[in-house]
């Protein structure tokens, strides 16, 4: 049987997938729960690099995947081309499993509050505007797809991810695969750096990116 390895370091013949993902990670650990396979992948100038066990100090996170998932991202990556569609399937095969089974997969929101004593301060969360209840409308390309919706909530300093529709959301966003991944991108830069100058272009970026993906949730039915 193809080891989970093998099958990633297929897609190095696939240059469009290398750029998709690179914007995932520089540094992570993959646990495969039924195969029970760990290893890190490291990416640096989007050269990808493999290493057989996980040393925890070496990578940013560890994401915990199955193999069904594994040989799902294969294949709709395996492709010369990857469009808004591919991108939308490769990050929902990636992400939507751990929120129905209510785990916060978006490690980049784990690392954020902790990363900077800003998103702590309530009074600084405030001139940031930040929110505590956030209601996300994630954008399909597919047609026949409904939008999928996840709350946001930040308990104890934390972010918690929740599938749906929880409670009543302070602000509504509506943002594309796209938009979440520059997020992401945003965040770890921040993150990486951690330093004040990192975070303080890091939050002047966030309100101009929060103002694009705003979206009234009277506009949608309850």
């Amino acid at each position: 049987m193809q080891s989970t390895i093998d099958k990633l370091k297929s897609l190095a013949e696939y240059p469009e997938s290398i750029k998709l993902f690179v914007q995932l990670f520089e540094d992570v650990g993959i646990h495969v729960t039924d195969t029970n396979e760990q290893f890190s992948i490291h990416q640096k100038a989007e050269k990808i690099s493999f290493q057989t066990k996980i040393n925890r100090s070496n990578v940013d996170y560890i994401f915990e995947t199955n193999s069904e998932q594994i040989d799902n991202v294969v294949k709709l990556a395996s492709v010369p081309y990857i469009d808004e569609i591919n991108r939308y399937k490769i990050l929902n095969t990636l992400f939507y499993g751990a929120l129905k089974g209510g785990v916060n997969p978006f490690h980049c929101l784990k690392l954020v509050p902790k990363g900077s004593s800003l998103f702590k301060n309530s009074i600084i969360r405030k001139l940031l505007r930040l929110k505590n209840s956030v209601h996300v409308y994630l954008k399909t390309p597919i047609k026949s797809e409904p939008q999928k919706i996840v709350t946001l909530l930040f308990l104890d300093g934390e972010w918690e991810v929740k599938q749906g529709k929880v409670g009543v959301a302070e602000i509504t966003f509506q943002i594309t695969v796209d938009d979440a991944l520059e997020f992401h991108s945003e965040a770890f830069k921040a993150i990486k750096s951690n330093s004040t100058f990192q975070w303080f272009k890091f939050t002047r970026w966030y309100l101009k990116w929060r103002k694009k993906v705003y979206y009234s949730a009277s506009n949608h039915d309850a």
